[in-house]
């Protein structure tokens, strides 16, 4: 995590300074040149074999066990659990506090937050970095779950898988990306369980979903709520 930080500050640094169309482009064609290093230098990240990764064995328990029984997991499942939630707190106190507070200002009027005094590229660069490190923290747990640091991983495609998980459960609320990337894995494996053109079908729903719900399926869920709260009388905010 202090490695990607590390990475993320010059590379932000230069990104947040564009916005819409060119941000996104920037920030692609960084993935790609670092996609294409991590293949090039074979004796420092072991090429298109990627890197092996130690099972993780702590406090005695085997990480790489996995129970049999129906409905246990093994105490890998746990521990990432329990890094979710951690990560999931953290990342509430962040949206809830004051800084958080300059975020929403900068996203939703940056002419304005500049205009207030917000030093708005700092607070992007802020974001910038703290999204990298919450990526790292993902790409890490991986890596221990399969025993290697694959560098397909860090090819656009799986930039567009994450974007994806947050259209699918909404961006607009702070569970949205959790409920999409929930959704989207489960509905990935089944699919390609089912048919050998998931790719299709699974288009087909997201751009339904997207159509049809652009708030997500929180935002679905939680506009059924209010409607359902002001039926029966309930004064929610």
């Amino acid at each position: 995590m202090l490695a990607s930080c590390a990475i993320a500050l010059p590379v932000g640094a230069l990104c947040v300074r564009y916005t819409g169309i060119f941000f996104g482009m920037l920030t692609l064609a960084f993935g790609m040149l670092f996609h294409s290093f991590l293949f090039k230098f074979y004796y420092v990240t072991g090429g298109d074999s990627g890197m092996r990764v130690a099972r993780m064995d702590i406090l005695g328990l085997d990480f790489a066990r996995y129970n049999k029984i129906e409905f246990l997991a093994g105490p890998f499942y746990y521990y990432c659990l329990g890094l979710m939630t951690v990560a999931g707190l953290a990342m509430w106190r962040i949206v809830n506090s004051p800084f958080g507070l300059h975020l929403k200002t900068v996203r939703d009027n940056a002419r304005k937050a500049e205009y207030l005094g917000v030093h708005v590229h700092r607070f992007r660069l802020a974001a910038f970095v703290i999204s990298a490190a919450f990526g790292a923290a993902g790409g890490a747990i991986l890596g221990f779950r399969v025993g290697l640091a694959d560098p397909e991983l860090v090819y656009w495609t799986q930039s567009g898988q994450l974007v994806f998980m947050a259209v699918l459960g909404g961006f607009s609320n702070f569970f949205g990306p959790i409920v999409g990337a929930l959704t989207f894995t489960l509905l990935q494996d089944q699919l390609q369980s089912l048919t050998e053109y998931w790719r299709f079908v699974l288009g087909a729903i997201l751009a339904l979903i997207v159509i049809g719900f652009p708030e997500g399926i929180a935002g679905l869920a939680a506009g059924l709520g209010r409607k359902i709260g002001w039926k029966f009388g309930w004064r929610t905010a």
